[in-house]
């Protein structure tokens, strides 16, 4: 049950409108075109946050990631200026969970020795062997997992929250092995381009208003 308590985690994040001044304009004039698509009847700016409240002002990679998909969402300008405006603040931290877990250890003893045999008319055996016991028993491994998760929160020009997307990417040290390699493998294969499908998710939702 550790896996699915988890997902308790974005319940926490709150819902209000976080106060601060609009201070860049993002054009992302390039060679393939620009963000601001002249037929834009709403207009989004991304703002970052740290876990202190400090604005971060526009990510690097949300930048990219408008220049490269600008076109493909023509009523939205990726600045200020349009009829109707939308503030995405994007938000960042960390968790830890940390538990015991049985885990089931097999060892192998080599084994030798020799003996002997009387039968049943008075003969006598000797023979000699070789071999390993394989036994197996629970111990307790200790276990932590962390939790980065990534949350891009959209409200419209008066402060109405309008949805959240997030993405957690969590890693396991500890435990049973092979169930860690699992576990973190799936989160690796997760994480892949979860940044720019959140991106896409968040400003779908604001196209739908």
């Amino acid at each position: 049950m550790k896996r699915y308590a988890l997902a308790l985690l974005f319940l926490a994040l709150a819902v209000t409108m976080p106060a601060f001044a609009r201070s860049h304009k993002n054009t992302c004039d390039t060679p393939m075109g620009t963000c601001e698509n002249v037929n834009a009847t709403k207009s989004v700016s991304f703002t970052m946050f740290d876990s202190t409240g400090k604005n971060l002002g526009e990510p690097s990679w949300v930048n990219k990631w408008e220049e490269k998909n600008a076109r493909k969402h023509p009523m939205i300008m990726f600045s200020d200026g349009a009829q109707k405006h939308y503030d995405v603040v994007i938000t960042r931290g960390s968790s830890q969970l940390q538990g015991l877990e049985v885990v089931y250890v097999t060892t192998t003893t080599p084994v030798s020795g020799n003996g002997t045999i009387v039968t049943t008319n008075g003969g006598v055996w000797t023979y000699s062997y070789t071999g390993t016991v394989t036994t197996t028993s629970p111990t307790v491994a200790p276990y932590t997992i962390t939790n980065n998760f990534l949350c891009a929160t959209a409200y419209d020009d008066s402060g109405k929250y309008i949805s959240q997307r997030c993405h957690m990417y969590s890693f396991e040290q500890g435990g049973a092995p092979g169930e860690s390699l699992g576990y973190n493998t799936v989160g690796a294969l997760a994480a892949i381009n979860a940044r720019g499908r959140m991106l896409k998710a968040i400003v779908k939702d604001i196209e739908q208003q």
